[in-house]
């Protein structure tokens, strides 16, 4: 008897505050993959973008509200709890040892993407989990020509999917 191999998605992000912008793309990409369960994980203090307006609490608190209306979604605080920046690296970490038997789906915007190449042991990141990039209002995938040198070059080493 051939057993399937689960399959998470997980989303990071300020989420200050959470929209539809990340719900709707993560609904589409769970159907489209068969996603047994969506991680959201609000950032406490992200490196590469600002410090949210948003209290952590608050914005976990309207994570959780969010998540309430989809039975795959789920809030996770653990980058919280943590002193300092959130790193996804440490947290991709963390969810494949408590999920070793799992197939991880990180997902990101197009924006995440342009400076993907300078993300703490980027890596590292693709070696335990494929990467989903949806695109954004204002962001094209013709644009991908325009990003920097070593995002293509990961581009080109890795296999894209696009729908």
């Amino acid at each position: 008897m051939t057993t399937v191999k689960q399959a998470f998605g997980i989303l990071g992000g300020t989420f200050d505050p959470i929209h539809l912008g990340h719900t709707l793309p993560v609904q589409a990409v769970a159907k489209w993959l068969c996603l047994d369960k969506v991680i959201y994980l609000p950032a406490s203090i992200p490196p590469h973008k600002s410090r949210p307006n948003i209290s952590a609490d608050v914005r976990a608190k309207m994570v959780s509200l969010a998540c309430q209306q989809n039975p795959l979604f789920e809030c996770d605080t653990r980058e919280l709890n943590r002193d300092g920046h959130s790193y996804t690296i440490d947290t991709i970490k963390e969810l494949s040892s408590l999920y070793p038997k799992h197939t991880l789906y990180f997902m990101m915007g197009m924006d995440s993407l342009l400076t993907f190449t300078t993300w703490k042991s980027y890596q590292q990141i693709l070696s335990l989990c494929h990467i989903v990039v949806n695109t954004r209002p204002n962001y094209s995938l013709p644009e991908l020509s325009c990003l920097p040198m070593s995002t293509q070059q990961l581009l080109k080493n890795h296999r894209v999917f696009t729908q």
